[in-house]
């Protein structure tokens, strides 16, 4: 079993420095058996000036592989962070499960047994027919998110719902390279209204695929920033606000529920 833990660097790399750390710990906390794991970073073209600065943090945190991602080449439309979501997994050739999650994010693990890396190989052997699930804790901020179409199961333990968010995202890439959902996936849309959250979102719906909300794992995952107002589409994309986030859902990692 070969999975990936791709961290995702939109930005200045202060903010990846206190991410990165905390995260694969929460990721890779109570992990049990023989497993490979690769731990990837994905720095775009804002953090280039950056890139001593992440290669620094990739040797600290033993991270397999660095890779510097520029927009000249193989740029997809639409809204910038599908290059890095689109690029990285047409270059996935080898995961069984690919995790992604970006460095805005914080992921608590607030359990003292459950292994999130255990629990995902279990959840795609049980659900034979799950391709991508994703877990948020702030979900005031996600689009769609009144719309939940039905519980997946009596123990309403996952969710199904008509939308994802691509904050931390969790793919079975043995199951999706094998559907035509995948190449799809891939074919560029050069509207400037083009989102990836939203195709993958489409292209599930389409072929009949659960997107699956984990409800009651116990874990905390928060995009931290916040709306530019109420019902807004856009984050501030502030440095500061997110700095202050960052460092407030690391010092409590018990919170569980809407804060922003």
């Amino acid at each position: 079993m070969k999975i990936s833990i791709c961290f995702i660097s939109h930005e200045d790399s202060s903010l990846l420095k206190k991410t990165l750390p905390h995260n694969l710990y929460n990721i890779k906390k109570n992990l049990q058996g023989n497993l490979t794991l690769n731990t990837i970073i994905l720095s775009n073209e804002s953090s280039f000036k950056n890139n001593r600065d992440i290669q620094t943090i990739a040797i600290e945190n033993d991270i397999s592989e660095v890779r510097f991602r520029s927009s000249k080449s193989f740029q997809y439309g639409g809204d910038p962070s599908n290059n890095s979501h689109l690029n990285l997994l047409s270059n996935n050739t080898n995961s069984d499960i690919l995790i992604t999650i970006e460095s805005d994010v914080i992921v608590n693990n607030y359990s003292e047994s459950f292994s999130l890396v255990n629990e995902i190989i279990n959840f795609f052997d049980e659900k034979k027919d799950v391709l991508v699930c994703f877990k948020m804790s702030d979900t005031n901020c996600w689009a769609w998110r009144k719309q939940k179409i039905e519980n997946y199961n009596k123990a309403d333990e996952y969710e199904y719902v008509n939308r994802l968010a691509s904050h931390f995202l969790i793919y079975n890439m043995k199951k999706l390279r094998k559907t035509p959902i995948y190449s799809e996936l891939l074919k560029d849309s050069y509207s400037k209204d083009f989102n990836y959250e939203d195709k993958l979102s489409n292209l599930l719906y389409i072929h009949d695929k659960p997107v699956i909300f984990l409800k009651k794992w116990p874990l905390s995952i928060w995009h931290c920033d916040r709306k530019l107002f109420p019902g807004s589409e856009f984050y501030t994309q502030n440095a500061k606000i997110k700095q202050s986030l960052v460092d407030f859902f690391m010092k409590y990692p018990n919170l569980k529920g809407d804060l922003h």
